[in-house]
């Protein structure tokens, strides 16, 4: 196994020959060497992630980027993900050009450890997370750029392989799911209003076989990010320009990761805008996804067919909190997250007219 096939589960395992060798393989040093690194911790979610900074030696060539950041996954972190992070930047879009990922100059999973490593481009200085960006919503629309061209690399495509396992997916999904709608209720009776209770309840009745149904038609279906929170959305900070990034593809076991492009869609705004911006910029941003959509390839997919797939998303995204409570600890620490995701669903199935498609 060559040194920059080794996945790194710490970082102690860092060297100035590991982070050399994978700088040359990479192209972003030509000449010259590594002359020392300095690790520097960063808080994060659902893994361990540090930037280094780096010297080199008088007379080195190439990119030779001064700050690395590195990510670690699995171990002895409390999730374990599979390679879809890896494959995100090494498999899934290497023909992609200009596309929302980070530079990545090293991506190894090791299923063994069940665990990977990532050393990106850092862009601190001048991108950072979207968290304060969604009063407002102009964002989403540089994310909408970045969202189709990455769905329109799968379209249909993702789900043209015989056997392609959509719905053995889904049913694995729903069994995740299935408690619950039930924990959700109990928890929130006296709360919320009986009547937008029981509305929950006929969603989760009777959206499973909807989704069923509209797996049987590939056209809409791609592969999805699955978690665009803002916190996954790099944009450029106050006086930076530079392009939108969409970070941290980490589904789990029970995740949907070939669904409905609107899924990723609806998840960035119904999910987190609260519904006086998502109704300001709603028909605006799904026109604005379907030109984008058009601009990169896809055909035979109407503006018509884009909005009753994001008005299912829209349903579908109920399972977020009821995922929330499925856990006893998540329902009671988590809650000023889940209710307020739950709120905004149920305003949404409002809006959209959601109950129809029932």
């Amino acid at each position: 196994m060559k040194e920059t096939e080794r996945v790194i589960t710490a970082t102690g395992q860092l060297s100035v020959a590991w982070l050399e060798a994978v700088l040359r393989e990479s192209g972003a040093l030509t000449g010259g060497s590594v002359a020392a690194f300095e690790v520097i911790p960063l808080r994060s979610d659902n893994s361990h992630a540090v930037r280094i900074r780096l010297d080199y030696t008088p007379g080195a060539s190439g990119e030779r980027p001064a700050y690395l950041f590195l990510k670690l996954c699995g171990g002895d972190n409390s999730h374990a993900f599979g390679p879809s992070e890896v494959e995100y930047y090494r498999q899934d879009y290497t023909g992609l050009t200009d596309g929302p990922l980070l530079k990545c100059y090293s991506a190894v999973y090791s299923p063994e450890k069940a665990s990977y490593h990532l050393l990106l481009e850092d862009l601190s200085a001048s991108h950072g997370p979207s968290w304060e960006k969604t009063g407002d919503g102009d964002y989403i629309y540089p994310v909408i750029e970045g969202m189709a061209k990455l769905h329109a690399c799968w379209w249909r495509g993702a789900t043209a392989t015989p056997g392609y396992p959509v719905e053995p997916q889904l049913a694995n999904f729903l069994e995740h799911m299935q408690d619950g709608p039930a924990l959700l209720v109990e928890e929130l009776r006296g709360e919320v209003d009986a009547a937008t209770l029981d509305t929950a309840l006929f969603i989760a009745q009777k959206l499973p076989a909807r989704l069923s149904a509209r797996a049987q038609d590939a056209n809409g279906f791609t592969l999805v990010h699955g978690d665009l929170n803002p916190g996954n959305i790099l944009s450029p900070r106050p006086g930076f320009a530079g392009k939108t990034y969409l970070i941290d593809r980490q589904p789990f076991d029970w995740s949907l990761t070939t669904w409905l492009a609107a899924s990723d869609l609806a998840y960035a705004t119904v999910l987190w805008w609260e519904p006086e911006v998502r109704r300001r910029h709603e028909e605006k941003f799904l026109a604005a996804y379907h030109a984008a959509l058009v601009a990169n390839g896809v055909t035979g997919y109407t503006k018509a067919q884009l909005r009753l797939d994001y008005r299912l998303c829209a349903l579908q995204c109920i399972y977020i909190p009821f995922e929330w409570c499925l856990l006893e600890a998540d329902r009671k620490n988590m809650d000023w997250v889940w209710k307020t995701e739950f709120r905004r669903v149920m305003a949404a199935v409002q809006d959209l007219n959601c109950l129809d498609l029932l």
